[in-house]
C-alpha cells in the first residue's frame, strides 16, 4: 500500500514539471485514504512557503477541520528542507515516508535532522524509501535546466560574434551596433531577416559597400 501512495506522490510531482517547477510531490494519508496531495507551486505562485509539503499541510488541515494531524502520515518524493520539516514537525503528522534523499538542504538527516531531535518537543518517525524514480525525476529535471542554460549560453556568444564581425565588415558604419543587436535580439535568424532589419542593401550601407560581404558572414555564421 505504501508504494500505492509515493506513486501518487510522484504523479504529483509530475504535475510540478508542466509547470517548469521543481518536481516535488506530496500524499497525506489517515486511516489508508490519501485526505491531500500537493506539488510544488513555488515559482508559480511566486510564493517562497509554496512548497508541497507545505501545500499539502494546509490541505489537510482543512479536510480535518485541525492544525494537529495526528495519526496522519505524509509520503513526499523528496527530502523536505527545514521550512518544510519544522512544518510537518509543528502538524503532529505521525509518520514520513521519504522517496529520495536531498544533500543539499535535507533537514531529516541528510544535512540536519529537524524531525528526529531530542531537543525539540516532538518525534515524528521516518521510513526512507530511496524509491529510484524520485531520484531521476529531479536528477532528469535538473539535466534538462543545465543543457537549456548551455544552449542559451551559446547562442548568446554567437550573437555577440556576429556582432562584433559585421560592426568590423560594415565599412562605412553606417549600420548602428545597437541596430544589428536588436535585429537578432528580435529574432532574425538568416541573411535576408537581418539585412532587412538593419537596412543593408537598401541604402543603410552607403553604396551597399559591405553588403556582400555582411551576406557572406551571416551566411557562415547563422547557417552553421
Amino acid at each position: 500500500m505504501g508504494n500505492d501512495f509515493i506513486q501518487e506522490a510522484l504523479k504529483e510531482a509530475k504535475r510540478s514539471l508542466l509547470l517548469n517547477e521543481v518536481p516535488v510531490g506530496a500524499v497525506i494519508v489517515k486511516d489508508n485514504k490519501i485526505i491531500a496531495r500537493a506539488h510544488n507551486l513555488r515559482e508559480t505562485l511566486q510564493e517562497v512557503t509554496a512548497h508541497a509539503e507545505i501545500l499539502a499541510i494546509k490541505e489537510a488541515c482543512t479536510v480535518i477541520g485541525s492544525w494537529r494531524l495526528t495519526g496522519c502520515e505524509m509520503y513526499v518524493t523528496l527530502e523536505p528542507c527545514p521550512m518544510c520539516a519544522g512544518a510537518i514537525l509543528q502538524s503532529r503528522i505521525s509518520k514520513l515516508h521519504i522517496g529520495m534523499f536531498d544533500p543539499s538542504v535535507g533537514a531529516c538527516g541528510s544535512v540536519i535532522n529537524l524531525i528526529q531531535n531530542d531537543d525539540l518537543n516532538h518525534w515524528t518517525k521516518i521510513n526512507w524509501l530511496y524509491n529510484e524514480e524520485c531520484g531521476n525525476i529531479l536528477t532528469d529535471f535538473f539535466k534538462s535546466k543545465r543543457y537549456v542554460k548551455e544552449k542559451i549560453n551559446m547562442e548568446q556568444n554567437i550573437n555577440i560574434e556576429i556582432m562584433d564581425k559585421l560592426t568590423k565588415v560594415c565599412l562605412c558604419k553606417a549600420i548602428p551596433r545597437a541596430t544589428i543587436k536588436k535585429a537578432i535580439q528580435n529574432g532574425a535568424t538568416n541573411v535576408e531577416e537581418v539585412q532587412k532589419a538593419t537596412g543593408a542593401g537598401s541604402g543603410g550601407c552607403k553604396g551597399n559597400r559591405c553588403t556582400p560581404k555582411i551576406e557572406e558572414l551571416l551566411k557562415s555564421l547563422l547557417e552553421k
